[in-house]
């Protein structure tokens, strides 16, 4: 195989029959076994970039919802503060909610409420699959 590699093609032609076969047929087995090494290798290469690409676009989302999140916790303590009050009070608390935060605001909540859940339960598996 060391021969093979070592030697330019035209001077195979002095070698015996046999001898020229079997320089040949080990370099085609070496160069099998690199060729097959290094698809291994490109695979892994490509494999692992879809996972940081997946990862660095999952850490975006995140970094773009926190103003979301930030806008839903204090909907949703002003929330749990009418409810506090409707029982401290004793008064109605769909009321009270209604009153304090506005149920409209809390229907249309429910949909970031939920990409967000979504966001946060995602697999970088799945999300790296997708690519």
């Amino acid at each position: 195989m060391r021969e093979g590699s070592a030697v330019p093609a035209f001077l195979l032609f002095d070698y015996s029959l046999n001898r020229r076969r079997a320089t040949l047929v080990a370099s085609v087995i070496d160069l099998e076994a690199r060729l097959a090494d290094a698809a291994i290798q490109t695979f892994d290469k490509l494999v692992g970039g879809l996972f940081t690409r997946a990862r660095r676009s999952r850490e975006r989302r995140y970094q773009d919802s926190i103003r979301s999140v930030g806008e839903l916790m204090r909907l949703f303590g002003a929330t749990i503060a009418a409810l506090g009050e409707a029982i401290e009070h004793g008064g109605n608390p769909l009321e009270l909610i209604d009153e304090a935060v506005g149920w409209h605001r809390l229907v249309r909540a429910k949909a970031q409420v939920d990409a967000l859940a979504d966001l946060s339960g995602e697999d970088a598996l799945v999300a790296a699959t997708g690519r």
